[in-house]
Formats: structure tokens, C-alpha cells, sequence
């Protein structure tokens, strides 16, 4: 599992050990997880859309670039872990799926 379990654990996705725990009959386990870890975070792009769109306003109303600048770094600090690990997962889900 390349996602780390304190990285599963914050958006509420059981690891690959609680997973062999409570779901023994699971064929494929990780891909489960992946799974689930995408579906938990899926909020997130739709989240930086709406920010994104709310500081574009704010930045027209203003003449700001600097309101877009804020914005990205907002969006590095709170979702780049999330972000990165959501493209993991899909291309682990990608390879299982070969």
C-alpha cells in the first residue's frame, strides 16, 4: 500500500491490515482502498474549483493578482498530500486493472 495509513486514517479509510481484518473475502484489497480513498476525497477538486472561483471574483473586484497567488499557496499548504496521493491512486488502480 503506497498510501500511508495516517494519511487513510484522515479522510476515514480502514488500512490494508484492518481491511484483511474485517474483510478477509476482499480479493483485491488495495485496490479497494484506493477505491475508497478516491471516493472519501472527491470533494476536494470540487472544493479548490469553489475557492477558486470565489477568490477570481474577489481579485476582478479588487484588480489583485496577489488574491490569486494567496489562493495557490492556500491550495499547496492544505490539499498538495491529497492531491498527489489521489493521482497515486488512480494509476495504482490503473496498473492493478493491467
Amino acid at each position: 500500500m503506497k498510501i500511508p495509513n495516517d494519511v487513510l486514517k484522515k479522510y476515514n479509510v480502514i488500512t490494508l491490515e484492518e481491511y484483511e481484518q474485517f474483510f478477509p473475502d476482499i480479493e483485491n484489497k488495495e485496490e479497494a482502498i484506493y477505491r475508497e480513498f478516491l471516493e472519501k476525497t472527491d470533494y476536494i477538486p470540487l472544493k479548490i474549483f469553489e475557492s477558486f472561483i470565489e477568490d477570481m471574483a474577489e481579485a476582478s473586484i479588487l484588480g489583485t493578482i496577489g488574491v490569486i497567488v494567496d489562493f495557490f499557496k492556500d491550495i499547496k499548504v492544505t490539499y498538495n498530500n491529497a492531491l498527489a496521493y489521489r493521482k497515486l491512486a488512480r494509476e495504482e488502480i490503473n496498473k492493478l486493472g493491467e
